[in-house]
């Protein structure tokens, strides 16, 4: 079996860790993601070094107060490498309000606007702020290029609306947290064709590892927590699933294609 990790932060990885990843014949696709000019950089450059490695490149809310139109028109330069397969991850935060939420509003219909031109889907931050997100989806017409959800901890209704506009959800480490009840309730009404798994490694480490960095091989703890949640679904049937929705969310290429670039297999 082969799974996907459609959202990493592999800049962020102990060097250790990064060798173990890229190593991992049990990953068959990472997507790593870049948040602000930084992190941007170097996601992309990881991802030209390694045939099975894409990534997502975009400004979190977080950085909004501090995102210039001069940084906007070198994102949606630097979007046009093909190891690039969205924009993201970007959104709003009315939780933590790091940047005003004027700009956060404004920064994240730009980069969907961006997203449209280069015909990339989107990667969504959302924490706070269900409403507005649905309003600058339907008003941006973002169902137009679709994307997901990422690191899905909202309501059933929240849920529902996203599926409706055609986004994936993605789940992440959370569901196997003590406290997530009415999360996992959403996970087993999420139709299995829009869901998604990622770690989002090192963060949101799984309940089985706690207290250590989260990485891309634990991917399976969080299918695994699904299988377990879904009827009648195997772990085999949520890997193989999962992967599919991956595929079709990136558009990613075929096992075949890069068989013979992976590290493991020189």
């Amino acid at each position: 079996m082969n799974m996907i990790d459609t959202h990493c932060h592999l800049d962020l990885l102990s060097w250790s860790d990064m060798e173990e990843t890229i190593k991992d014949s049990s990953l068959e696709y990472l997507v790593t993601v870049g948040y602000d000019r930084v992190s941007i950089e170097k996601s992309l450059k990881i991802a030209n070094e390694y045939e099975h490695i894409y990534c997502a490149l975009g400004f979190h809310p977080h950085y909004a107060d501090r995102v210039s139109e001069e940084d906007l028109l070198w994102l949606k330069d630097i979007t046009r490498n093909k190891k690039v397969k969205a924009i993201g991850e970007i959104g709003l935060d009315f939780f933590k309000n790091y940047s005003d939420r004027k700009n956060q509003e404004k920064i994240f219909r730009e980069q969907i606007n961006i997203a449209k031109e280069l015909n990339l889907p989107i990667v969504i931050h959302s924490r706070n702020a269900e409403d507005k997100i649905i309003e600058v989806l339907k008003e941006e017409k973002a169902y137009e290029i679709g994307g997901v959800m990422h690191c899905f901890s909202g309501s059933y209704e929240f849920m529902k609306k996203c599926v409706d506009l055609g986004f994936y959800i993605s789940f992440s480490g959370i569901i196997t947290y003590k406290n997530a009840n009415d999360l996992r309730n959403v996970v087993k009404k999420t139709p299995i064709t829009n869901i998604l798994l990622e770690t989002d490694s090192p963060f949101l480490t799984p309940q089985k590892f706690r207290g250590k960095p989260n990485k891309p091989s634990y991917i399976w703890n969080i299918a695994e927590a699904i299988a377990e949640l879904i009827s009648n679904y195997s772990l085999e049937d949520i890997d193989k699933l999962t992967s599919k929705n991956a595929k079709l969310a990136f558009n990613l290429s075929t096992t075949s294609e890069i068989q013979s670039h992976r590290p493991d297999q020189n």
